[in-house]
């Protein structure tokens, strides 16, 4: 390896690295702002962004699609990266603050970090690089999140959810994202129809992760 290669092997090297590094700063950031949102927004943007974990969503697909989109695998880290970094934002800033520890509900949430983070991190991927099939997956994937959350809302009822508002601008949003990201008609009809059962998906996975 000559001497100019292994320049711009150590520049890559320093620029994926700053990536990833900016990748988990802006989770932290994220994960602090949503733990003071729930308190000084008002309720109905409180409840259907800073208490909503389909924001961390959207915010793990927006940092890896503008500050990675380097390739299938670094999006996957970095999407773990990010959602662990919200995760630690958000306690760390509760411990500090409110002088409680996340405890088991930190826990649960690395878990689904571990889970989620990947999955939505190649979904900003798969939208920044424009990968034929694969972006209309990720846009599906980021409205089907909104529409879980508003299904499980919604027709809860007000016996689990006396605020509905929430539910309504999750459906907003939900339906909002693939006629946004969408870069053709085409690929919005699509993208909204395949939301539909994306959000049953992962309705059955939060189940699974989440108790009660």
């Amino acid at each position: 390896m000559d001497l100019q290669s292994r320049h711009d092997s150590g520049a890559s090297v320093l620029a994926s690295t700053g990536r990833i590094v900016s990748v988990f700063a802006g989770g932290l950031a994220v994960g602090v702002g949503t733990f003071f949102g729930q308190g000084s927004l008002p309720a109905l943007l409180s409840q259907a962004l800073a208490n909503s974990g389909a924001s961390w969503s959207v915010a793990t697909f927006l940092l890896v699609a503008f500050l990675v989109a380097a390739g299938p695998w670094s999006s996957a880290i970095a999407g773990i990266l990010a959602m662990v970094g919200m995760v630690l934002g958000y306690y760390g800033t509760a411990t500090i603050v409110l002088g409680t520890s996340g405890g088991r509900w930190m826990i649960i949430w690395l878990l689904v970090a571990l889970v989620a983070g990947p999955v939505f991190g190649l979904a900003g991927y798969w939208w920044r690089v424009r990968r034929p099939g694969f972006e209309i997956a990720g846009i599906a994937l980021l409205g089907g999140v909104y529409l879980e959350e508003a299904g499980r809302i919604l027709l809860s009822g007000p016996q689990d959810y006396p605020f509905q508002g929430p539910g309504w601008l999750a459906l907003v949003i939900g339906v909002g994202i693939p006629l946004l990201l969408g870069r053709s008609w085409r690929n919005r009809g699509i993208a909204l129809v395949a939301a539909l059962p994306v959000a049953l998906l992962i309705h059955f996975v939060l189940m699974v992760l989440l108790p009660g």
